[in-house]
């Protein structure tokens, strides 16, 4: 069979089987990842979504420490909103809907401007624009928002005058003449203003983290089912070779059912 295997004909079989599996492996090695970044998300927002909030100034970028493991944090802001920098966020999707998120400063009594995002507006029905956009509350307001980092630039995609295609913070920065917390902004949690109207927020995380584990196991099966085949139909060409063919069960005739009905009897 070892001589078989090295003819050329079986050393090509042996050099596709070797290029399946590695492709299958890369394939399994992907989705694995995936499941790994979708555990982490869910550990994160199970961790830190029902914590009672803290001052934000302990995030901030000038003194604070903000990471990925605190996305989702509560925080509690007070300071006046700069509506006239307020700025659409394009092409967001909510339950099969397609509109847009409001962003926009507030600068804190002491001198941080942050932006937050007041929540999601549909597309108009007759326009590529929301038929209404609430204004912010005037004057000194007390907030809660959940910690979120900055979107990366979506290249290649613009946005019209006064709006964005992502919560890019640095094309959002770009907007205005003075500094705002580059490494994250807020979503909008409540706010202290009476009658105060928002856009609608967005929905708690599902925790789900997908088919990604069994499709994890099904790349990892066919790579070695590829190893499996290949040696079955090796040895089978190896046997027909020597002239052992498989054996099957003959079938029964219809004398051999009377000699066994007769034997029953007679037993």
């Amino acid at each position: 069979m070892l001589a078989l295997a090295l003819t050329p004909r079986w050393l090509g079989y042996l050099a596709l089987t070797v290029v399946f599996s590695i492709v299958a492996g890369f394939f399994g090695a992907w989705q694995w990842d995936r499941r790994e970044a979708a555990v982490s998300i869910i550990e994160t927002v199970t961790a830190n979504y029902d914590l009672p909030p803290t001052p934000v100034k302990g995030f901030l970028s000038n003194g604070g420490s903000y990471s990925a493991d605190d996305e989702w944090k509560p925080v509690l802001v007070q300071g006046i909103y700069v509506p006239e920098d307020q700025v659409l966020v394009r092409t967001r999707p909510r339950s099969g809907q397609v509109g847009f998120e409001i962003l926009l400063p507030i600068r804190t009594a002491t001198g941080e401007t942050i932006a937050i995002n007041r929540g999601w507006v549909p597309t108009g029905e007759t326009t590529d624009y929301p038929d209404s956009v609430p204004e912010p509350p005037t004057g000194t307001v007390s907030l809660t928002g959940r910690l979120k980092p900055a979107e990366p630039t979506l290249v290649g995609r613009g946005a019209p005058a006064g709006q964005l295609s992502s919560i890019d913070l640095v094309a959002y920065q770009s907007l205005l003449d003075y500094p705002i917390e580059p490494v994250f902004y807020l979503q909008l949690v409540d706010e202290d203003s009476p009658g105060a109207r928002a856009g609608i927020p967005p929905i708690k995380p599902v925790p789900d983290e997908g088919p990604h584990l069994s499709y994890t196991l099904q790349w990892f099966v066919f790579a070695g089912m590829a190893f499996f085949a290949y040696f079955w139909l090796l040895r089978t060409e190896h046997r027909a070779n020597l002239g052992i063919l498989p054996t099957l069960p003959r079938k029964r005739s219809d004398a051999d059912e009377e000699d066994a009905l007769l034997e029953t009897i007679r037993l």
